[in-house]
């Protein structure tokens, strides 16, 4: 029998992993090119999603848990310098793409700055990954697939 229980680590993983990929292709293509800027854009958007699906299915159920809220309390204020950082470099791409900036170095030193900060973020927030596996031992099994799959009218 298989196991059919949706894991949104799992799921995380792989969205980490695909914005990590975009935004690599941007570096390689370079921001100035039609083929580097849509790479960035597709990276960023997928960060979005991203963070929308860790607040829906991490962070809400992790901070509502008595045992898990202080912990995460204290990594979301570990956190908050290093996603401050990440928005400013984020900003300084986009408005640059925006506006067609003729800077084509210093955005692109942002953009591997960025790439640097996302991985730092990544793997502090891996630490969640045992409190979570904790907290899902105790809490009822999650077996609902992703939003978008219910949405999209999928059932695992």
């Amino acid at each position: 029998m298989f196991d059919t229980r949706f894991d949104p680590m799992d799921q995380i993983n792989l969205m980490q992993e695909n914005v990590l990929d975009c935004l690599g292709s941007a570096v390689e293509n370079t921001l100035s090119s039609v083929r580097g800027a849509a790479a960035f854009q597709r990276g960023i958007d997928q960060l979005d999603r991203l963070s929308v699906f860790k607040a829906d299915h991490v962070y809400a159920p992790l901070s509502a848990d008595p045992l898990a809220r202080e912990y995460v309390a204290h990594l979301d204020e570990q956190l908050l310098d290093l996603m401050a950082r990440i928005d400013v470099l984020r900003t300084h791409v986009e408005l640059g793409l925006e506006v067609g900036s003729d800077n084509a170095e210093g955005m692109a030193d942002s953009l591997l700055a960025l790439v640097r900060q996302l991985r730092i973020s990544f793997g502090r927030e891996a630490a969640l990954i045992p409190v979570y596996a904790a907290w899902q031992e105790r809490a009822p099994l999650y077996t609902a697939p992703p939003r978008e799959l219910q949405l999209a009218g999928v059932h695992l």
